[in-house]
């Protein structure tokens, strides 16, 4: 399979980036490791594809007492590699690692697999059970939004056509805490048929103090499972 004709736009900064996708039918692309096989199967058909992959303040990272902030384009493999912060002590390192193949790590970018909201990729699960924060930059300035209202239905997210994800914020968890990420795979592509997520908070004999993060996590199951 071939994809369609399209225009491609590589934008220089972030308000070019916003005004090209603001023309009708356009769809921004990161490392294209979901968009491109979707584009072969013309399951999406964009008039402009709009590559992101190129803007180094999609690529930064933030860290501070409170919080680490990742740019968008952030991959895979830097997460895995501990080339960025990683506040939950080793956690994120290892659902990294765990993420399809190395080829697959190289290109593909956190904030890519966040809008992109396929229930069966890894990192909308843990940013669920974490309590992330997505921030997003649009014509009328940045916005953000909470990882519970960031998933809208499956492949949809709450960043609009003329937005773009730029920075994903994680608190640094200054408490003992627990951590999981389990999932069924399919064998032959990784994706989870089925992921759970969990953070809890553990008293000094290292028993769950708070559960609260765990009934999310359930959330994020029933929405793996459900259609919208």
């Amino acid at each position: 399979m071939k994809s369609c004709a399209f225009d491609y736009e590589r934008p220089r900064d972030i308000a070019e980036a916003i005004s090209l996708l603001a023309k009708e039918n356009s769809k921004a692309v990161a490392g294209s490791q979901s968009l491109g096989p979707m584009l072969n199967l013309r399951i999406v058909q964009p008039a402009v594809l709009v590559d992101l992959r190129h803007l180094e303040e999609l690529k930064d990272f933030f860290e501070d007492r409170e919080s680490v902030t990742l740019g968008a384009c952030v991959t895979h493999a830097r997460i895995e590699d501990g080339k960025v912060p990683d506040p939950t002590r080793g956690f994120m390192r290892a659902v990294a690692g765990n993420i399809a193949y190395r080829a697959v790590r190289n290109r593909g970018t956190i904030g890519g697999s966040l809008v992109h909201a396929d229930p069966a990729a890894d990192w909308p699960a843990v940013f669920l059970a974490l309590d992330g924060e997505a921030v997003v930059t649009g014509a009328r300035g940045e916005r953000t939004i909470p990882a519970s209202q960031f998933f809208t239905a499956m492949l949809q997210s709450a960043v609009k056509r003329d937005e773009v994800l730029s920075e994903v914020r994680l608190s640094v968890e200054r408490k003992r805490a627990g951590t999981a990420y389990v999932k069924l795979r399919q064998s032959a592509s990784g994706f989870a048929i089925v992921g759970v997520a969990a953070q809890v908070s553990l008293d000094r004999r290292g028993r769950i103090e708070d559960s609260g993060k765990v009934l999310q996590a359930h959330d994020t199951l029933r929405w793996n499972c459900e259609p919208p």
